[in-house]
């Protein structure tokens, strides 16, 4: 397993620890914001409409790193190579696309 895993984290490299979870932040939040400002601005009026998006964000970005923190101990525990960084790295490219 120790070969495979050496092998594995030659392929290709991942943010560090601290940028993922400042990606996966941005991607949300922003995210979050741009729907709300684009798609309800009438609903409570345009001057709620990012106040709006900033929650709707933040609550999607700490739903994300619960699952992913779920995900990683204790669904897979016993991974050597699928680990929380890992995790949220795949959690970044699900919402980005």
């Amino acid at each position: 397993m120790g070969v495979a895993v050496r092998r594995y984290s030659s392929l290709f490299t991942l943010p560090s620890a601290r940028k993922v979870p400042l990606l996966l932040s941005l991607i949300c939040v922003g995210g979050g914001a741009l729907t709300t400002i684009i798609l309800f601005p009438i609903l409570n009026g345009p001057e709620h409409a990012l106040e709006d998006g900033l929650l709707l964000g933040l609550s999607i970005f700490l739903a994300s790193m619960l699952a992913d923190y779920i995900i990683s101990t204790l669904v897979l525990k016993g991974d050597a190579v699928f680990d929380l960084r890992r995790t949220m790295a795949v959690s970044i490219f699900c919402w980005a696309v």
